[in-house]
């Protein structure tokens, strides 16, 4: 009796158990066996060492893709991304900063006296005093609808499939 007993008890403990554990929550439309697809990793990748200077990690890059595959406009996902303290930092721990810094990397120039004024003054419009993460994303945001030629990687620039901008657009033809 009591083999019985133990043996129904591993095989309760083994059926429970999952199949494979998975490092991260994923939408139930994602193909759990090959995550982000291979178009929005490269996108993230493209991203990291435009903006961070150097490749994403594997945790990041796994993350931040699965965010553009599941969103209808990836702006917001690289909004999020310059609007974190890693980005923040990069660019000198400061509201002027980070607006001279962004503005530069999206457009390649340093902002007239003008159009720097705009973006501060939409940075603290929106932040007060001390902008947050949410209102450096929203600031972002706005610049990147501005300014969104720069954006794509330059492998996919002639790629008339690949149009990550277009809404609905998902990677991998879903």
């Amino acid at each position: 009796m009591r083999r019985h007993l133990l043996t129904v008890l591993v095989g309760a403990l083994v059926a429970a158990a999952p199949a494979s554990a998975q490092p991260f929550p994923r939408d139930r439309d994602h193909d759990r066996d090959r995550g982000p697809s291979r178009e929005s990793r490269d996108l993230v990748n493209y991203w990291f060492e435009r903006y961070f200077g150097q490749p994403a990690d594997p945790h990041s890059l796994f993350v931040w893709a699965a965010q553009v595959d599941q969103s209808n406009d990836p702006d917001k996902v690289l909004a999020a991304m310059v609007g974190q303290s890693v980005y923040y930092d990069r660019a000198g721990d400061t509201p002027r900063g980070f607006v001279l810094h962004l503005f530069h990397d999206l457009t390649g120039r340093d902002p007239t006296r003008g159009e720097f004024q705009l973006w501060m003054d939409r940075l603290f419009h929106n932040g007060g005093e001390s902008p947050g993460v949410e209102d450096r994303t929203n600031v972002a945001y706005d610049m990147l609808r501005r300014y969104p030629q720069s954006t794509t990687p330059p492998e996919h620039d002639r790629d008339e499939d690949y149009d990550y901008r277009r809404p609905g657009y998902r990677p991998d033809g879903r």
